[in-house]
């Protein structure tokens, strides 16, 4: 990093190994987080169009801090818009859509059904606007590789128990993998 700071990649490597590092110290947690933090930035203010660093850095944000009222009003809002840009410069990764689509699927439990929306700059967001978001990630994950359907079909049930909720991950083209989840859902309603 000293002899050339402008490389992306060297900041990137710099955040993974902070990240990989493991603690019960929660002091060291948090600098290990803070670390990584800064060095994920400084990779995004270098090279912006890369999926993969919003995606750890949505990754650090969405890390359970201190302050519940500062994590739900800040940090995960961070971490949420962090996960559209990977998505947006890295539309086809099918790794970042399956686990940006487990992140949703976890999210949209902490958003409200329907009384007070979460406020998001001048968006209002709602359990169902959360469950649209992880199915839309899961039909272009499942577009681009059906035969892991039983790994999304899990990462859903496991929270969403309920036919159409798990139903709607499956691309609307793809006839043979609905028949397929059609007959996991008897399966697992008997």
């Amino acid at each position: 990093i000293a002899f050339n700071p402008g490389n992306f990649e060297y900041h990137h490597k710099r955040a993974l190994y902070f990240m990989a590092l493991d603690t019960d110290n929660d002091d060291e947690r948090r600098t290990f987080h803070l670390e990584a933090r800064k060095s994920l930035e400084q990779a995004l203010d270098r090279n912006p169009a890369r999926g993969i660093l919003w995606y750890n850095l949505g990754y650090i944000y969405s890390f359970k801090r201190h302050d519940l009222t500062e994590y739900l009003n800040t940090w995960l809002p961070l971490a949420d818009d962090c996960f559209d840009m990977a998505i947006q410069y890295a539309p086809k990764d099918a790794y970042l859509l399956f686990n940006i689509g487990r992140y949703w699927v976890w999210r949209s439990q902490l958003l409200p059904k329907k009384v007070l929306p979460v406020l998001r700059g001048s968006q209002k967001l709602f359990q169902e606007d959360g469950i649209d978001k992880f199915q839309d990630l899961f039909q272009r994950y499942l577009a681009l590789n059906p035969d892991a359907w039983k790994d999304a079909f899990d990462s859903v049930w496991e929270t969403y128990p309920q036919d159409r909720v798990v139903f709607n991950i499956v691309p609307a083209e793809n006839q043979e993998l609905k028949s397929r989840v059609l007959q996991e859902l008897a399966k697992r309603n008997q």
